[in-house]
């Protein structure tokens, strides 16, 4: 898996990466991971776009080429990724978990996806920039062990909890 390949490389095993959680919040089949660690929770969501994007706060464009420029998406990972951090926040709440931030961010882990970050509001991980990201969440330690292995074992026994998978996800991820 791209994600895997991407983040195992850039984080130590002070970090855990969870791979397609199952948890029941709204957009679900978006939620690609969520990364707990020293520096934090993230609610991941991943994006293969391919060819340039540039994101300015939440505003999404793709480079048109010619006279067009830059035209915003049609679709909105930012969007996506702060509604899917918002509904793990509750779901980790009614879990029993407490108030604990989980921060969105975009992934995109090929290199094909070109994307131009300019002061961009929620964190954007590409293959060029992973490992800078890591080094930057990494510093801080914002979330206690104890704290991590309760979301951890939160979000293993909802997957073991939750009913199979149906088929194929036809979750729209084009710009």
């Amino acid at each position: 898996d791209a994600l895997t390949e991407l983040l195992s490389a850039t984080f130590d095993d002070s970090y855990t990466l969870v791979v397609a959680p199952r948890l029941p919040v709204r957009g679900s089949v978006r939620l690609d991971g969520i990364l707990v660690g020293p520096g934090g929770a993230r609610v991941l969501t991943v994006r293969d776009w391919e060819g340039r994007y540039r994101v300015r706060g939440k505003v999404w464009e793709f480079d048109a080429h010619g006279r067009h420029g830059w035209v915003q998406c049609r679709t909105n990972p930012s969007h996506d990724a702060t509604a899917l951090a918002d509904g793990v926040v509750r779901w980790a709440r009614q879990a029993g978990i407490g108030d604990v931030p989980m921060l969105p961010v975009i992934v995109f882990p090929h290199g094909h996806s070109r994307i131009v970050l300019e002061e961009p509001a929620d964190e954007v991980v590409t293959t060029d920039n992973a490992p800078w990201w890591a080094n930057t969440i990494g510093r801080v330690r914002r979330l206690d062990p104890a704290t991590a292995s309760r979301i951890l074992d939160a979000v293993l026994d909802a997957a073991d909890a939750a009913q199979p998978l149906p088929g194929p996800a036809l979750a729209d991820r084009a710009p």
